[in-house]
């Protein structure tokens, strides 16, 4: 995801603030039974909305107007296809194991992270372990620790790391770019069995899913893309490539695609 110069296309109206998360949960918690997420107002047209849009190619705040608008496109992508068309995802009954390091991270990030992951498994009904803290970096960063595979599994755990500034760049992120996101599948390529999230520590968001630049939607963001998702070019869907400060959640088309990347698939062990 990367931040736009001040964007003069349609957007939606800003939704209600997210729910507050409980305090982060210990290792080997499941999210289990999600959390509904946040309701996004569906109002008439809003025209000339003042919005704090951040430009991260130049590190500056601008005030700009955005308009509005209630309409939706429904859009979604795959990052990847089978060769019968249908999309690379996680097996669906088995649950997604991670591991943050978030050593750079604001103090709030650790809630920010729990609801990110709670909003996902609401719309896919996948769950996720947290195995705990770790000192590990994403491939790229030189001499780092690396996540290893634990014990009677295939794959090491996802990670969610915030990379200091030189980090960012070891992995190839960019000024304009505030975090990036990439699954990794297993040697078949039928599923998704690892991967990572890099966040830019060197830029500086409010905490939350409010009205942003905020931390909150660019990680549900590259969430999206762990699960499987690609960018979408509806100005009023998360997936868009471009942060949009005003758009704080999935967006309908979003989560279309996450139902079909979700629990109503196929489990991988019926896979032939």
């Amino acid at each position: 995801m990367q931040f736009p110069h001040p964007p003069d296309g349609p957007f939606p109206p800003p939704p209600s603030p997210a729910e507050i998360p409980p305090p982060p949960a210990p290792p080997g918690t499941i999210f289990g039974s999600p959390a509904r997420p946040s309701r996004a107002f569906r109002g008439p047209w809003i025209a000339g909305l003042m919005v704090l849009v951040l430009i991260g190619a130049i590190g500056v705040s601008v005030v700009a107007p955005i308009v509005a608008s209630s309409s939706r496109s429904d859009e979604y992508t795959f990052l990847q296809r089978r060769a019968d068309g249908s999309p690379v995802r996680w097996d669906p009954c088995e649950p997604i194991h991670y591991e943050t390091n978030l050593a750079g991270a604001p103090e709030n990030e650790v809630a920010d992270v729990q609801e990110a992951l709670r909003r996902v498994t609401a719309a896919t009904r996948i769950r996720f372990v947290y195995d705990g803290p770790t000192n590990a970096m994403p491939p790229g960063v030189p001499d780092a620790h690396r996540v290893t595979t634990p014990p009677g599994e295939s794959a090491p755990p996802l990670l969610i790391a915030w990379l200091d500034q030189g980090e960012w760049k070891e992995i190839g992120g960019t000024d304009r770019q505030v975090a990036l996101a990439l699954p990794i599948p297993e040697s078949d390529g039928f599923y998704y069995d690892t991967g990572f999230v890099a966040v830019n520590g060197a830029e500086h968001l409010l905490s939350g899913f409010g009205v942003g630049p905020t931390w909150g939607p660019v990680i549900l963001h590259e969430l999206g893309h762990i699960m499987g998702l690609g960018h979408v070019p509806a100005t009023d869907e998360l997936m868009n490539a471009q942060e949009n400060p005003i758009v704080t959640d999935f967006g309908k088309g979003d989560l279309e695609g996450l139902k079909i990347l979700g629990r109503h698939g196929t489990c991988a062990s019926a896979t032939p």
